[in-house]
């Protein structure tokens, strides 16, 4: 059994990085733990362990993510003796630390989501404007089409 330890520098708190590795970890049927460091620069510690070294590899190239939430800058990677762990957990922090986490994760989360609705709606606004534009001409060509025909050939009645 291959054991090493993470530490994982950037911005990986309060971005819901530690569930990301633990669901990561449970699909790859690694096992071990993550935690938050209360270090100033906020990193993650995480303990991982598996039989083959090349799924440890792949773990740590998947967790070294960028989304625009989580920003992982560095992993430094230690290979350790280590008990055996049965399962992959999220170590977590007082209930006070993991609500105010949750809450600030929430926040960026719904301002993100509203900055992309307002940009999406003004696309939506930009392309209806670009319609009424095209159906504004086609309106003002059908009508010169059919001036034109009527001058050519009479009116059109209907009964």
């Amino acid at each position: 059994m291959k054991s090493l330890k993470l530490i994982i520098k950037g911005i990986v708190q309060k971005v819901g990085y530690r569930n990301t590795l633990y669901r990561l970890a449970k699909k790859m049927k690694i096992t071990g733990y993550v935690k938050n460091l209360s270090d100033p620069d906020e990193s993650v510690e995480a303990v991982v362990q598996h039989h083959d070294e090349k799924v440890l590899e792949d773990f740590i190239s998947q967790i070294s993510i960028n989304d625009g939430f989580i920003e992982v800058q560095e992993i430094v990677k230690e290979e350790i003796k280590d008990k055996k762990y049965e399962k992959f957990e999220v170590i977590r922090g007082s209930p006070d630390d993991e609500n105010a986490e949750r809450l600030d994760l929430a926040e960026v989360q719904l301002k993100r989501l509203t900055e992309a609705t307002i940009s999406g709606n003004q696309k939506i606004i930009e392309k209806q404007d670009e319609n009424t534009n095209v159906l504004k001409k086609f309106s003002e060509e059908t009508h010169a089409s059919f001036d034109l025909m009527e001058k050519k050939y009479g009116a059109i009645l209907m009964k």
